[in-house]
C-alpha cells in the first residue's frame, strides 16, 4: 500500500489544529470559569484601587501591590503556557488513537466475515453423549466387598453372599465423526410411590456397580450400571451410597438398605449429569415374593 507524502499546507493545517485544541483545553483549565465581565470588573477594581492608594498612601505602596497583582497574572500565564506546550506534545498521540478507534469500528461486511472466521476457527469441543438404556433392565447377582463396593463377581474381599439385583445401564457412547468427551458428575436416584399415593423409600444418591462413590464420571465408550434394587432374603431393597468425599465410611456400612414396596407401586429412576436429570417411571410389582419383581416402563408423555 503506497504512502503519500503530506503537502506543506497539510502539515500546517495539522499543527494548527493541534495548537488550537491545546490552547482551548489550557484556557479551560486555567480560566475556564472566568467570564469576560469578571475580568473587566476585576481590572476596573484594580485600577481604581491603585489610583486611590497612590492618592492617599503614596507611590511606593502602590507599586508593591501592583507587583503582587502582576505576579498572580504572570503565574496564571506561565501555567497557561505550560499547559499549551504539554497539549501540543500530547495531542498528536490522542489524534492517532482516535483515528485508530474510528478505523477499528467494523462494518457490516467485516462483522459478517469476522463471525464466519470465528465459526470456522472455533475449537471442536469434546461433548459427552450419555445414554440410558431405559427399555431393558439388567438382572443378575452382585456382591458387596468388605470395603463397601458392589461388584458383579465374588472375590476374596467380598462378603461371599450373592444379592439378586436389578440394574440399569448408563453409557457414554461414541458417535461417528464427533469427538466425545467424558461425562462428569453423574449420579442416580430411585424413588418409590405406593399406588395409594403414599411415598416409599428413596435411594438418593443410589449406588453404582464397581464404583466406590455415588457420583461418578463416565469416559467415552464406557458403560456403567446403576443399582435400582437388590434382594436380601425375601425382601427387595433400594440402596443409598452414603460414602462421603473423604472415603468414609470405608466399609459396607456406606450402603444404606431401605425396603422396596412388596406390592404394586410406581418406581421413578433418575440419572443426573452436571445438574440435568433424565427420568423414567416404571410399574413395580413384587406380589407373591417373586424372585424378580415385574417391572414395566410407563409410557412417557410425548
Amino acid at each position: 500500500m503506497a504512502v503519500r507524502k503530506l503537502q506543506r499546507w497539510e502539515l500546517d493545517k495539522y499543527w494548527l489544529r493541534i495548537a488550537e485544541a491545546a490552547i482551548r483545553e489550557a484556557w479551560e483549565v486555567v480560566w475556564g470559569r472566568i467570564r469576560w465581565t469578571s475580568i473587566l470588573i476585576s481590572s476596573l477594581t484594580v485600577v481604581l484601587a491603585a489610583i486611590l492608594q497612590f492618592r492617599f498612601v503614596g507611590w511606593s505602596s502602590t507599586i508593591e501591590n501592583l507587583k503582587i497583582v502582576a505576579s498572580s497574572i504572570c503565574a496564571g500565564l506561565f501555567l497557561f503556557v505550560v499547559l499549551v506546550v504539554l497539549g501540543i506534545v500530547r495531542k498528536p498521540c490522542e489524534l492517532d488513537v482516535e483515528a485508530g478507534d474510528k478505523h477499528a469500528v467494523p462494518t457490516a461486511d467485516n462483522t459478517r466475515l469476522i463471525a464466519e472466521n470465528v465459526k470456522l476457527r472455533a475449537p471442536q469441543l469434546d461433548m459427552p453423549n450419555l445414554k440410558v438404556n431405559w427399555e431393558g433392565v439388567i438382572v443378575g447377582p452382585v456382591y458387596l466387598s468388605s470395603d463397601g463396593v458392589w461388584c458383579a463377581s465374588a472375590s476374596s474381599s467380598s462378603s461371599g453372599s450373592a444379592y439378586s439385583s436389578v440394574r440399569l445401564q448408563v453409557s457414554n457412547r461414541h458417535v461417528d465423526g464427533k469427538r466425545i468427551g467424558p461425562t462428569r458428575r453423574v449420579s442416580g436416584r430411585v424413588e418409590f410411590t405406593y399406588k395409594t399415593g403414599l411415598p416409599g423409600w428413596t435411594a438418593a444418591p443410589a449406588a453404582w456397580l464397581n464404583e466406590e462413590f455415588p457420583t461418578i464420571s463416565v469416559d467415552p465408550g464406557h458403560d456403567k450400571e446403576l443399582l435400582v434394587a437388590v434382594r436380601t432374603g425375601k425382601q427387595w431393597n433400594v440402596v443409598t451410597n452414603v460414602r462421603r468425599g473423604n472415603g468414609l465410611p470405608a466399609d459396607g456400612t456406606a450402603m444404606q438398605f431401605r425396603d422396596a414396596p412388596w406390592f404394586d407401586a410406581t418406581m421413578k429412576v433418575s440419572v443426573i449429569s452436571d445438574g440435568e436429570a433424565e427420568t423414567r417411571e416404571y410399574e413395580w410389582s413384587d406380589i407373591d415374593e417373586r424372585i424378580i419383581p415385574r417391572i414395566r416402563p410407563i409410557r412417557q408423555p410425548s
